[in-house]
């Protein structure tokens, strides 16, 4: 019982996770689009390195767990 709601909850957790990142990537688009980011460099760089942590940081993640199977 348990194992089962850990794995429920990590199943709920990685796709909420997944969606927030597409969210932000569609987000940071529109952005580079519209032309937001000419006036706001700040925020165009911090969103930026928020992407590519959370990349990197999932890949890392996912690497980690495919070499104990």
């Amino acid at each position: 019982m348990r194992q089962a709601l850990l794995v429920t909850f990590l199943v709920v957790g990685s796709i909420s996770f997944l969606i927030g990142s597409w969210l932000a990537l569609i987000d940071w688009m529109d952005a580079i689009a519209t032309g937001f980011y000419r006036s706001n460099y700040l925020e165009m760089v911090l969103e930026v390195l928020a992407l590519a942590a959370y990349g990197y940081l999932s890949l890392r993640f996912i690497k980690s767990r495919l070499t104990h199977m």
